[in-house]
């Protein structure tokens, strides 16, 4: 269900990245690489809890990322496709070693 609200995606990513450079124009890579691990929390599991945490990326012309709770990653597959989108599915530390690469490689 949609909530009619308008949201840009892209200048969202741009304001966050904009910050993000700001913030890292004088750190190291290892400070960058503390500075999101500190910021990045991994999901509070309840005692026999099985859900675990999902980063989705979908993509069909522009790129958007949710975040999805899911006993396994084909559940969260199901639970997010969309008609028409290339969907990538990957867990917490997934997604942590792919943004980790991003930063190393674009060095913003």
């Amino acid at each position: 269900m949609r909530s009619g609200k308008k949201f840009d995606a892209v200048k969202m990513m741009c304001k966050i990245r904009d910050k993000l450079s700001k913030e890292f124009e004088n750190m190291s890579y290892e400070g960058q690489k503390r500075y999101m691990r500190e910021r990045v929390k991994p999901a509070k599991q309840a005692g026999g809890d099985k859900m675990k945490q999902f980063i989705v990326i979908h993509h069909n012309g522009s790129v958007f990322v949710e975040a999805v709770r899911a006993e396994s990653r084909n559940e969260a597959m199901v639970a997010v496709k969309r008609s028409g989108f290339s969907t990538l599915v990957l867990e917490e530390d997934e997604a942590k070693s792919l943004a980790e690469f991003i930063l190393q490689t674009v060095k913003l």
